[in-house]
C-alpha cells in the first residue's frame, strides 16, 4: 500500500517538475546559449561559476543520464527537460559513490576503459558482486558488496575538457568490443556488424 502511494506521489512529482523544466527550457529552444546556461545553472547549482557540482544530474544514474545527453546532442529543450525531471525524482543512492570516486581520482592517472574492464573483470570481488536475485545490479550488488573496488576503478578514469571527444570514442570503441565479445553463438545474434 504504501509503496503504491509513494508510486504515485512520484509520478505526481516527476509531473510538475517536467512542467517547469518546460517552462524553462522550451522558451530557449532558439537560445543555445541561454539552454547552455540554464542547464549549468541547474547542473551546478552555483550560478556561473561551478563550486560543488550538484548530483542532481547523476541521482537516476542511467536514464536520465540518457535523456540529457540525447535532448543536448540533437538540441531538444522537451528531451532534456524530461531527464532533468526524472533526475529530480530518482533516489540519491549513486551519489556518494562518484563523489568518493572524484575525491580519489587523479588526472595525470587515467587508464583507458579496456584497461579498467580488465582489472575489473580479473577482480573476484567485484566481478562476483552482483547476483542474479539483486533487484538493482549496481546499487544492490557492486555498491553494496564491493564498494571500495568500485571507488577504486572509478576513480581510475579521469576526462579533461580538452580531450573530450577523444575519450568519448574510446567509450563508445569498449563499448563495442564488449558487446562483441560477449556474444554467445547459440543465441540469437542481435547486433549485426
Amino acid at each position: 500500500m504504501f509503496s503504491r502511494a509513494m508510486r504515485g506521489l512520484t509520478i505526481c512529482w516527476y509531473d510538475c517538475m517536467l512542467v517547469s523544466f518546460c517552462d524553462a527550457l522550451i522558451p530557449l529552444d532558439q537560445n543555445l546559449f541561454g539552454l547552455n546556461c540554464i542547464l549549468l545553472e541547474i547542473s551546478f547549482q552555483c550560478g556561473y561559476v561551478p563550486r560543488q557540482p550538484s548530483l542532481t544530474n547523476r541521482k537516476g544514474f542511467l536514464h536520465p543520464i540518457i535523456h540529457l545527453g540525447f535532448g543536448v546532442e540533437f538540441k531538444q529543450p522537451a528531451i532534456i527537460a524530461e531527464g532533468l525531471a526524472q533526475a529530480a525524482v530518482h533516489d540519491n543512492w549513486i551519489g556518494p559513490l562518484l563523489l568518493a570516486a572524484e575525491k580519489a581520482s587523479s588526472a595525470d592517472k587515467s587508464k583507458s576503459m579496456v584497461e579498467i574492464l580488465d582489472e575489473i573483470r580479473a577482480d573476484k570481488k567485484l566481478s562476483t558482486a552482483a547476483h542474479w536475485d539483486d533487484a538493482n545490479k549496481i546499487r544492490d550488488g557492486l555498491i553494496t558488496r564491493a564498494p571500495d573496488e568500485m571507488i577504486k576503478y572509478a576513480s581510475q578514469r579521469t576526462v579533461r575538457s580538452d580531450e573530450l571527444e577523444a575519450k568519448t570514442a574510446e567509450m563508445i570503441n569498449a563499448a563495442g568490443i564488449t558487446t562483441v565479445l560477449s556474444d554467445t553463438h547459440s543465441l540469437y545474434k542481435q547486433v549485426s556488424w
